[in-house]
């Protein structure tokens, strides 16, 4: 039986708490988001007869692998600190790795525009061909929500250096884990 007795004998159902609930119907809208920019590009690409980079161009596939790895890699140690919270005596290391966890995710964003950078300067511009514009479509898209998330795990670890709160981090992972598993999919399609 789900929920908690109460003394007259009536059930009371567990509610989700507001920031798991408010962060689960954002993480769907946003997925939302996201598989409407991929049925886009599905659309536009079965509708190109050209579907390569301008020429010249070649995509940073090795280097993008190694940033994915940064991208990961925060994923992992955002849960760990997840974990370390729970644990008594294990609030420094939590802050740490949580901490670890953001710059990564700045990292990864940083080399992205490192590397939007040079492709614009070998000529892939937004309006040098249809791949050039959707690339930068998804690829932006994503980074936009990668230095947001990246932000959100700064201030929620600046908040938890005064007190730790079990639902926002469970809100934040939720938001970080979308943008780390939406990732792949998007590096898959475009740099492959």
């Amino acid at each position: 039986m789900s929920g908690h007795v109460m003394a007259s004998g009536a059930v009371q159902k567990k509610k989700i708490p507001s920031p798991i609930l408010g962060m689960l119907l954002f993480v769907f809208t946003e997925i939302m988001f996201f598989s409407g920019l991929i049925s886009a590009y599905f659309v536009i690409r079965s509708r190109s007869n050209f579907w390569v980079p301008p020429e010249g161009v070649r995509l940073p596939v090795l280097s993008t692998a190694f940033n994915t790895f940064a991208l990961f890699l925060s994923g992992v140690l955002l849960y760990y600190a997840y974990r370390l919270f729970d644990m008594k005596g294990k609030r420094e290391k939590a802050l740490f790795y949580m901490f670890i966890s953001f710059l990564l995710g700045s990292f990864f964003v940083g080399f992205q525009g490192f590397e939007w950078v040079r492709l614009f300067a070998y000529g892939m511009t937004l309006k040098s061909n249809i791949f050039s514009s959707v690339f930068y479509l998804l690829i932006g898209s994503h980074a936009a929500h990668a230095l947001s998330g990246a932000l959100a795990i700064l201030f929620v670890w600046k908040g938890f250096r005064r007190k730790y709160q079990k639902d926002v981090m469970i809100a934040l992972m939720m938001f970080w884990f979308m943008v780390v598993g939406i990732w792949p999919v998007l590096y898959g399609l475009l740099y492959f």
